[in-house]
């Protein structure tokens, strides 16, 4: 048939602003408030607190080491309704990331680099 395709269109990844999500309870209510955007800064991290790093192809979820239960649960269930939101999917990993376990790409986010997602990322493991 005429309809089916040749060749799968190639996607291109869309372009995201780098952006740092505090998520805390500390006035007794659950917030979840953008804090920095483009040029994130390290400084904004509260070990106290729970954040959600959007690093453009990946979502890490980071998680202080005095964050309380409640704000642990509800960083992850904010990264999906995130990604949801933003028409982003599950095509995005989500990565847990504790204080003081931080991966090179969650650091390389707040010097500017945008972490890849699946496809790129997959290519590490290969030997």
């Amino acid at each position: 048939p005429a309809s089916i395709k040749d060749a799968q269109e190639e996607e291109k990844a869309p372009q995201y602003t780098l952006s740092l999500h505090h998520i805390s309870d500390a006035t007794g209510v659950m917030e979840i408030k953008e804090v920095s955007s483009g040029k994130l800064d390290k400084s904004k991290l509260d070990s106290n607190d729970a954040f959600i790093l959007d690093a453009g192809g990946s979502l890490f979820v980071w998680i202080g080491k005095g964050a309380n239960k409640a704000e642990k649960r509800e960083a992850m269930t904010y990264a999906v309704r995130y990604l949801s939101d933003q028409g982003r999917g599950a095509d995005v990993p989500i990565a847990r990331v504790m204080e003081g376990n931080e991966p090179s790409e969650f650091w390389a986010a707040f010097n500017g680099q945008a972490v890849s997602g699946r496809k790129a990322g997959a290519q590490q493991w290969k030997k």
